[in-house]
């Protein structure tokens, strides 16, 4: 015999209107992290490296939280069963926990074979699995004990576990699995609990008749039971794109320190990364450049191998760079055997000709590098000897290229000038030769040579010179 509902038809249509509010709030959640991930770009390369690292160590904690669960409900189960004359139950409770079991070694050998593909698929074949042993448990015992009334199946306390496997996807990264987790836990509740309203119950306010009898509360069986299902599945769908979006955030900022790093001192990677739309915006500002060229390139390269030459190459760009970085200058370009140098790029020291002093004190360090470089490699018949130019003027600073190959540099006149007043160090013979823009600049007082006016190509009056004793 059915029992007499005290619930009317209005309050089951708002119970069912909660239901489809639930669902909705699904798909608005599903649709939202959708555009946003849209919105953000897909994964850089090494961000997906490191998330599916991530993963593989999240699969082996996974994986000992489940040998953990399994070992705590193995003894209860089995004690039970024993207790219990019903061969049935006995096989049921036995199997359920063998079949746990089984999986969880699976999962450990699938995280040995090290393959991300079959780590995450074996993570869907789990969650199917996980949810469908508890909810075959949960109806094997409602069919077994009260099979006219589904009261057990939507007051059990398993539902808690099936619950804690919700949670657990927060653990592997994928964004898909909690949503999905979501749905089937959800139209499995929502089908149970929809057996039972069809069979009649008895609804009451009463939380003890509730918790201890066959009485239910309608408000904390259809509403607020799948709401904490959702709400559980929405946190860990969030943090799962909370974590990716970080990863991907800290990845990029990193690697395109490092790709800084290789051009600016670190005090200026430091002031562009923390202000970068301010720091690397187009502009027109006053710099100072720096020519360098190795002399008699040409004949070094030809008389030596190309593993000597390289290896030569390297050390000596790279203990220039590091001068460069000492004055606060940025290497603006490698130009085959020729570096290019701004002092005062992104941003120009607060005190006036402090740049170009910079720029100067740099060039005097890397002449004495070089000598220093000549005992090293004066046995393969390698002379490190330089010309050094240093011009300042008013240049434009900004990104330069397109999408796909974009850099950040200067242009204008004063970077020609810098290069061809570096072409007369030859000709003069001269190691260091700074305009006179350069020298009225100078805060530091240094040994200068005035020069014979030269006139170069681009300029109309000759160009007013000075050497620079290293």
């Amino acid at each position: 015999m059915r029992r007499a509902l005290t619930w009317s038809v209005p309050k089951c249509s708002g119970i069912r209107t909660s239901f489809v509010w639930l669902l909705k709030s699904i798909a608005r959640y599903t649709s939202m992290t959708r555009n946003q991930a849209m919105k953000q770009g897909p994964l850089s390369e090494v961000a997906r490296q490191v998330l599916e690292t991530e993963e593989q160590a999240s699969a082996r904690v996974v994986n000992r939280v489940r040998y953990v669960i399994g070992i705590m409900f193995s003894g209860p189960l089995v004690l039970i069963s024993l207790q219990s004359i019903d061969p049935a139950a006995l096989t049921v409770n036995l199997g359920s926990i063998l079949l746990y079991l089984l999986i969880t070694v699976g999962h450990s050998f699938v995280i040995r074979n090290g393959q991300i593909r079959l780590i995450r698929l074996f993570n869907w074949l789990a969650l199917f699995a996980d949810i469908l042993l508890a909810c075959g448990m949960i109806l094997y015992w409602t069919l077994s004990l009260s099979p006219e009334s589904f009261t057990f199946a939507v007051k059990t306390t398993v539902w808690y576990w099936v619950s804690l496997i919700l949670a657990g996807t927060a653990l592997q990264f994928d964004r898909k699995l909690p949503i999905v987790a979501i749905v089937l836990c959800v139209l499995i509740y929502a089908a149970m609990g929809g057996i039972m309203l069809y069979q009649g119950v008895e609804s009451t306010g009463d939380w003890r008749e509730y918790i201890n009898g066959n009485k239910v509360d309608l408000g904390d069986v259809l509403f607020t039971k799948p709401l904490v299902f959702v709400l559980i599945g929405l946190v860990s769908a969030y943090s799962i794109r909370h974590a990716r979006s970080m990863v991907n955030s800290i990845t990029s900022a990193e690697s395109k320190r490092a790709l800084l790093s290789r051009y600016f001192s670190p005090s200026v990677v430091d002031d562009i990364t923390s202000d970068d739309s301010e720091a690397t915006r187009a502009r027109r500002q006053v710099a100072t450049i720096l020519f360098m060229d190795i002399r008699n390139f040409t004949q070094i390269s030809e008389s030596q191998d190309p593993e000597t030459l390289l290896n030569w190459l390297s050390d000596l760009r790279g203990r220039l760079t590091r001068v460069v970085f000492k004055y606060s200058g940025s290497v603006d370009k490698f130009i085959g055997d020729a570096i290019m140098a701004t002092f005062g790029i992104p941003r120009p020291s607060e005190s006036p000709g402090q740049d170009a002093t910079n720029a100067v004190l740099c060039a005097r360090e890397m002449l004495q590098v070089c000598k220093e470089l000549d005992a090293t490699w004066a046995r393969y018949g390698i002379t490190n000897a330089i010309g050094i130019g240093i011009h300042s003027g008013e240049v434009f600073a900004g990104n330069v290229g397109d999408s796909d190959q974009i850099e950040y540099t200067v242009i204008g006149d004063p970077v020609n000038t810098a290069s061809r007043i570096e072409g007369l160090c030859k000709k003069l013979d001269r190691n260091l030769i700074i305009s006179r823009a350069v020298k009225e600049q100078l805060l530091a007082e240094l040994p200068l040579e005035k020069l014979p006016r030269v006139r170069v190509k681009g300029k109309e009056l000759p160009l007013e010179l000075y050497s620079v004793s290293g």
